[in-house]
């Protein structure tokens, strides 16, 4: 089996699968494999064509907050909205939204970009990228309203899993000296999660390996608190300085 790019932002657990058999190939031409499978990331409209013409089995795995915020997109943009997806535009889940959304899409990641777009008189649909930050959202969504749009449709698609994940974690900051938030480096879950922590006056260390946890929390005596986003997991290591 082939996935189109790795199915998890995790390597360790990339080269498992690869144990058992599931390879990720970043584009068509290296797919050996007669079928692939669509990561939970989704992709554009033109990927399923590419997949049809080759032959190839199709197993869409497309997260289902994702796949809504495709039918949103791609539902606004044949009427006639301008689509502003707030946003990595490299992730793959927002160019796969901006697939669905075709010529009517554009994304953002920082506010400032909104004053390069002509939005006088237009009628825009706002949406976000499932593992946005809601503040950012919220913030983007009043930066809008301030323009003289003919109509403004709010869509607050972040998935409800990354808010409890990332309240949970903003809480925790606010009562250690240290943050662990494992996964891998390239997730943007992670990442996000990370920066959450870090905003809240916390030190906060993003470590993919439990051998880097030793190294992060070699000089602390309180507890630290660390963060599984890949298994949900919470745990509180006691450390002591006579003992590192």
């Amino acid at each position: 089996i082939a996935t189109l790019g790795p199915l998890i932002h995790n390597p360790q657990e990339v080269k498992r699968l690869e144990s058992l058999g599931i390879y990720a190939r970043d584009t068509f031409e290296e797919i050996r494999e007669n079928t692939v499978l669509i990561r939970t990331h989704g992709v554009a409209p033109s990927v399923y064509e590419e997949a049809r013409k080759r032959g190839l089995e199709l197993y869409d795995c497309t997260c289902p907050f994702v796949n809504k915020v495709q039918r949103i997109a791609h539902e606004h943009s044949q009427n006639g909205y301008l689509v502003l997806i707030l946003g990595n535009r490299n992730h793959p889940e927002v160019q796969g939204i901006l697939g669905w959304a075709g010529e009517h899409g554009v994304a953002f990641q920082d506010i400032a970009e909104l004053e390069s777009l002509n939005l006088a008189g237009r009628r825009v649909c706002l949406v976000a990228q499932t593992t946005e930050n809601l503040e950012r959202f919220e913030k983007a969504e009043q930066a809008l309203r301030q323009y003289e749009l003919a109509e403004l449709t709010v869509f607050n698609t972040i998935c409800s899993a990354t808010r409890e994940r990332q309240s949970a974690a903003l809480e925790l900051a606010g009562t250690v000296d240290i943050m662990l938030v494992i996964g891998g480096s390239n997730s943007a879950n992670t990442q996000k999660l990370a920066n959450i922590c870090r905003q809240n006056g916390c030190r906060t260390e993003h470590i993919e390996r439990a051998d880097k946890i030793h190294h992060a929390s070699s000089q602390f005596v309180a507890p630290v608190v660390g963060y599984c986003h890949c298994c949900h997991i919470i745990f509180v290591l006691f450390y002591s300085p006579i003992c590192i």
